[in-house]
């Protein structure tokens, strides 16, 4: 029988131990990027990706899935059966990253307050029952092409939207976030935003916008933009 669980959760939450519980009790293969034997991201998704395609494996994963986009797309990639999120609260995962007494332990008190920061529940993950249910209540959320949620999206695109870009028209021309050429109010532009949500980069090409240049140039900006407003308020100019 097919059995791959997915855990999620921030730092200090508990994963690696309950990981290891339900190892020893349901004989499963542990798939944990913490593991010395995963020298880097991408060699880590590719087993997740073969996890995905084996028929009688019996596994649980580990990821930290913040979002229900982050959530949604580890789902996918591992065609997971189960999913679960543990989360004690910021306050009990700090207390627990300090108490570890690693090197990297600033890194991972950042890392907690980064990840409820982003935190939503979009897709209604259940919390750990205390017992392995017989079928999973979970479902991960459904993408658009660009891996971001439904509800996510309408939610960028919504009244709140409409109210930036008005603003960002009256500062036009401005150059365009992916080409640098000059966007005018007469062209046909998109109000960018990096894929995170955390942000406005500014007007761009409608057809800069929709391609690939721009998925990369947002992905990297994500990150520096979310800091810049303050925890994610991305409606922020």
């Amino acid at each position: 029988m097919r059995l791959v669980i997915l855990l999620f959760g921030p730092p200090g939450a508990g994963k690696s131990t309950l990981a290891r519980e339900l190892v020893r009790e349901h004989g499963l293969k542990l798939y944990d990027r913490d593991d010395q034997q995963w020298t880097s991201e991408r060699q880590f998704r590719a087993a997740l990706a073969a996890v995905g395609r084996a028929r009688d494996v019996r596994a649980v994963v580990i990821r930290s899935g913040s979002t229900s986009t982050a959530r949604a797309k580890a789902g996918r990639l591992v065609q997971a059966t189960h999913g679960y999120l543990l989360d004690p609260g910021p306050d009990v995962c700090t207390h627990r990253v300090r108490a570890r007494r690693r090197g990297d332990f600033v890194a991972g008190v950042r890392a907690v307050s980064t990840w409820y920061a982003g935190h939503d529940l979009t897709d209604h993950v259940p919390a750990w029952p205390g017992e392995l249910e017989d079928h999973g209540s979970w479902r991960p959320v459904r993408l658009t092409q660009r891996g971001t949620s439904y509800a996510e999206k309408r939610r960028r695109y919504g009244y709140a939207h409409q109210l930036a870009r008005q603003a960002w028209k009256k500062l036009l021309p401005l150059p365009c976030t992916v080409c640098g050429k000059t966007v005018t109010a007469a062209m046909d532009w998109h109000l960018d935003h990096t894929d995170d949500g955390a942000g406005y980069l500014g007007p761009a090409h409608a057809s800069c916008n929709t391609g690939k240049a721009a998925a990369k140039k947002n992905k990297l900006a994500s990150e520096a933009t979310r800091a810049a407003n303050s925890g994610g308020r991305w409606l922020r100019l």
